[in-house]
C-alpha cells in the first residue's frame, strides 16, 4: 500500500495514487511506531517511511507518491498468502546513508528506507538528517530481498514485532506522511503504522 496523509490544508488521505477520503482535522505531535507495540497488531512489512513537517499541496503528493512508484516499480500485486511469504535475509547489516533527492516538495521531516535499517544495533536510521533514528525495536525485525524475483526489499515482522522511531515528535503539529508497507500474511491485518 503506498500511503500518504496529512493533517492541514486540504487533508488528504491517499490509498495507491488515488483520493479515498478527505478531512477537516488530525492531530499531530505524535510519535511513530511500526506494529505500534500497545495497538493493533499485523503481520507486516515496510519499505519506506517519508514525513514532512508541513502539509504537501495536492502536486507536491502526487510527486512524492511518483517518486516512491518509480523507486520500486510499483505495479498492482495479488494479495498474499501465506505460501508466498518470503525468507528473511541478513542484509542490510549496517547503515550507509542514503539522502532523497531534492524535488519540490522538499525535505523530508524524517525519512526512513530498507538500507537505513542497522540489523547489528536494531536501529532504523533516519536519512533525513534530523537524527531522529529509531530508538526501540522489538522481537525479530528482519529484513527481506525480494529484487533478486523482481520483488521489493522490505523491513518485516510480526505481531510480537515493532519499531519504534524516535522519542521525538517525528509526525509534527502540521505533518504529511508516505509510507509503502504491506501485509505478509492473510492473518493478523490490523493498523501497521
Amino acid at each position: 500500500l503506498l500511503f500518504c496523509g496529512q493533517n492541514d490544508g486540504s487533508v488528504y488521505f491517499r490509498a495507491n495514487g488515488e483520493t479515498v477520503a478527505q478531512s477537516t482535522s488530525g492531530s499531530g505531535n505524535r510519535r511513530l511506531c511500526v506494529n505500534d507495540p500497545s495497538g493493533e497488531k499485523s503481520d507486516w512489512a515496510v519499505a519506506e517511511i517519508i514525513t514532512w513537517d508541513r502539509a504537501l499541496s495536492l502536486d507536491e503528493i502526487i510527486e512524492a507518491e511518483a517518486h516512491l512508484s518509480d523507486k520500486f516499480s510499483l505495479a498492482p500485486t495479488p494479495e498474499p498468502t501465506v505460501s508466498s511469504v518470503p525468507t528473511a535475509s541478513a542484509v542490510p547489516t549496517t547503515f550507509h546513508p542514503t539522502m532523497l533527492p531534492t524535488y519540490s516538495f522538499g525535505k523530508a521531516y524524517a525519512h526512513y528506507t530498507y538500507d537505513s535499517w542497522d540489523a547489528s544495533t536494531n536501529t532504523w536510521y533516519d536519512t533525513s538528517g534530523n537524527d531522529f533514528h529509531s530508538n526501540v525495536a522489538t522481537g525479530t525485525v528482519a529484513a527481506v530481498s525480494e529484487t533478486a524475483s523482481g520483488g521489493l526489499n522490505y523491513l518485516s515482522g510480526g505481531t510480537s514485532d515493532s519499531i519504534c522511531l524516535s522519542d521525538s515528535y517525528i509526525i509534527a503539529s502540521t505533518f504529511t506522511i508516505c509510507s509503502l508497507s504491506k501485509y505478509t500474511s492473510t492473518d493478523n491485518r490490523n493498523r501497521i503504522i
